[in-house]
């Protein structure tokens, strides 16, 4: 749980350059959410979950190839 989280695809943990792919739905369970057709997934190879309002990494993972 955390305040204003969001779910992106980011090139590095940090948040330097990223694609937001919306709200964070849930804490638990399956969700799924829509990439856009224009993003390169070999670029933005990590999926953040990041507090916008302080800039905060919450977790995050690399997508495999």
């Amino acid at each position: 749980n955390g305040p204003d989280l969001y779910v992106y695809l980011s090139t590095d943990k940090s948040a330097s350059e990223f694609v937001n792919l919306g709200i964070l739905k849930a804490n638990q369970g399956n969700q799924n959410y829509e990439i856009p057709d224009y993003v390169d997934l070999v670029k933005y190879d990590k999926v953040l979950i990041w507090c916008k309002a302080f800039g905060v990494l919450f977790g995050s993972a690399e997508l495999a190839s």
